[in-house]
């Protein structure tokens, strides 16, 4: 299902085309234009430091999977731990989107950068606590294994990064509406 959410943003426009002579519909962006709050410098750091955090989520997300501990058996510990695919995965998308950014984006681009790092984030804290806590309800059951110290690691790992990524580095990727310009 295609989302409409941003059609009202853009109207069509017809126009010729040089090279064939014949009329081009497109779409011209009319909606509100947003720009970053922090400054360049601070979005392109915290842009570097977004890429480097989620690909520290995604080493750490594959570490338990290969080692195949016998806490993450429990479908309670298991279960959490790989939904935490999605949200790696849409990090991975918004700090492309965020290294893609220029100077004003549009709505679409916006919500893409910010509400998809934000939400991704809650989402992976979520699912590695849950884990996590999945694994001790494993060990109290079935005991401990010295290898599940590495995805309780992990996993607390994970919501470490992420609760750095809402907490400092959020702050500086949010964006507002541009300040409408004189002859606009």
């Amino acid at each position: 299902m295609v989302s409409r959410k941003y059609t009202s943003d853009y109207r069509l426009e017809d126009t010729l085309d040089p090279k064939t002579g014949r009329m081009a519909t497109r779409s011209v962006y009319q909606g509100q234009w947003f720009c970053f709050r922090a400054d360049a410098a601070a979005v392109r750091r915290a842009a570097r430091a977004y890429v480097a955090l989620t690909a520290l989520c995604a080493v750490l997300f594959l570490v338990p999977l290969l080692l195949d501990p016998p806490g993450m058996r429990a479908a309670y510990a298991a279960v959490p731990f790989v939904a935490l695919a999605f949200p790696i995965f849409y990090l991975a998308a918004g700090c492309k989107r965020l290294l893609e950014a220029k100077e004003r984006v549009t709505r679409e681009h916006k919500d893409k950068i910010v509400e998809r790092l934000r939400g991704a984030s809650v989402s992976a804290c979520a699912l590695s606590g849950v884990s996590l806590v999945g694994l001790v309800v494993s060990w109290c059951l079935h005991g401990f294994a010295a290898i599940d110290l590495t995805c309780a690691l992990a996993a607390a790992l994970i919501v470490a990064v992420n609760l750095v990524m809402l907490l400092r580095l959020h702050k500086n990727v949010e964006m507002e509406p541009e300040p409408e310009t004189a002859g606009q």
